[in-house]
């Protein structure tokens, strides 16, 4: 009996440590990842795909924060108020935001017609074949694989992080990044 438990714990153990290592593993592949990804200055990239309604608005020197969304997507729909109060209090020589949808524009108008009150406070770009192409190809390099997706990307280009899904937690860090890059200010109150 006593070698029967000792082989269980001794499994036990080895599995727990498996698990643990499995974990660093991915964290390490996580960062590599992303470590790849900045090859690009993902600002100027992100610049020369933008519609030309939008090209005029420089986004050198400046992070970006992109917002994957979709108008049929509840999570999507929910973290918006939370993003209009960082953009409000956000200083924006410092820092923009962008919203992206593979959806017509009308689809937009339907939801609004819908929720009167809902609102972006920033760009918003729609049915754009070459920057859907280029922040999907950024999402799934990133092993990202639903929406909302959010794009953290540094003044110099390169991406901070990739932010998978609607949280309080991603919230947290893209309010947290938004106080380190653009302004935000401490009186801003955010509630997740």
């Amino acid at each position: 009996m006593k070698r029967i438990l000792i082989l269980i714990i001794s499994l036990l153990a080895f599995g727990s440590g498996l698990l643990f290592l499995s974990g660093s593993l991915s964290k390490s592949e996580e960062d590599k990842s992303l470590s790849s990804l900045n090859e690009k200055n993902h600002l100027k990239e992100i610049q020369a795909l933008l519609p030309y309604q939008l090209r005029d608005q420089s986004l050198e020197g400046k992070a970006l924060v992109v917002n994957l969304w979709a108008t049929w997507c509840g999570p999507c729909l929910e973290e918006i108020p939370e993003l209009n109060q960082l953009v409000a209090g956000s200083n924006p020589s410092k820092i923009q935001f962008l919203a992206y949808s593979s959806e017509p524009e009308s689809e937009l108008a339907v939801l609004q017609a819908n929720m009167p009150d809902f609102k972006f406070d920033y760009a918003l770009v729609f049915e754009h074949l070459p920057l859907e192409d280029y922040l999907i190809n950024l999402d799934q390099k990133a092993k990202g694989q639903s929406i909302p997706v959010h794009f953290l990307i540094l003044p110099d280009g390169k991406l901070s992080k990739v932010l998978v899904g609607a949280s309080p937690g991603n919230l947290s860090q893209i309010s947290k990044f938004v106080k380190e890059h653009g302004g935000l200010s401490n009186q801003v109150k955010i509630e997740f």
